[in-house]
């Protein structure tokens, strides 16, 4: 596997040399909220995240296509606040369950070059998710596996100004299908998801070192999920959820 990435990464830098790239490594940490929201017995995850995002920007030099590869792993903790399927429901808390998940991301687009200091970058791609909630550390949880595919429209105004540059970026996400496996005692059970978008906005500043390419930054940044009711089957359905994250990027640039 290691030698595919080796192979993978040496064929993208072997692009034409004319091409302007750009590699990306940060450190991520965030605030993060998963709700179900509706009817009587609503429930909410809630923790910290953090962890480590990578990306691959290639312009073709002369002209006005670019593309670029993203993706982010991210893990942490979450506390349940939540109901016991009994009659009458009853209320119910467990803390400290492990939750991770990452993503990785294709962009394709072009750049509007309106002067020498401002430029804008449009762009759309394909996208995929997995997410793993570890429920099944409380007596009366069970594993979830939550799988995304989702096509991201992307819009960015970077500005430049000497050694300084700043990029304030708005995303829609829309999903394709996804699906969630519930690894039940009675057995997996598998609900499928068509409808649902999501959001990210961020503001991210940065300072060249070396007046060229080689910089650090900083990133705060606002990511949603809006996933609508699933199909039934084996008279359970995945119901009507959100996923809110506020956190902070800061990397290098080189």
């Amino acid at each position: 596997m290691m030698k595919k990435w080796m192979l993978l990464l040496v064929a993208f830098t072997a692009l034409p040399l004319c091409a302007q790239q750009a590699f990306e490594v940060a450190y991520e940490t965030s605030s993060y909220t998963y709700r179900e929201p509706d009817g009587n017995t609503p429930i909410r995850l809630k923790g910290r995240m953090q962890g480590a995002s990578l990306r691959y920007e290639n312009r073709v030099q002369e002209s006005a296509f670019f593309f670029a590869l993203d993706g982010r792993w991210m893990g942490g903790t979450t506390d349940y606040n939540g109901w016991l399927n009994t009659t009458p429901p009853t209320s119910h808390k467990f803390d400290d369950i492990g939750d991770y998940y990452y993503e990785g991301r294709l962009h394709l687009g072009n750049v509007l070059d309106l002067s020498q200091s401002v430029q804008v970058w449009l762009s759309t791609g394909l996208a995929y998710r997995y997410l793993k909630d570890h429920l099944n550390k409380d007596p009366y949880g069970y594993l979830r596996e939550s799988n995304y595919v989702y096509m991201p429209f992307t819009g960015e105004l970077r500005l430049k100004g000497g050694v300084w540059e700043c990029a304030l970026r708005g995303e829609f996400d829309y999903l394709l299908v996804g699906w969630q496996n519930s690894h039940m005692t009675t057995g997996k059970l598998r609900h499928d998801q068509h409808e649902g978008y999501g959001l990210r906005v961020s503001t991210k500043l940065q300072v060249n070192l070396d007046g060229k390419k080689t910089g650090l930054f900083v990133e705060p940044f606002y990511r949603y999920w809006n996933i609508r009711d699933s199909q039934e089957r084996g008279g359970y359905m995945e119901p009507h959820n959100t996923t809110k994250e506020i956190g902070l990027r800061a990397g290098l640039t080189f």
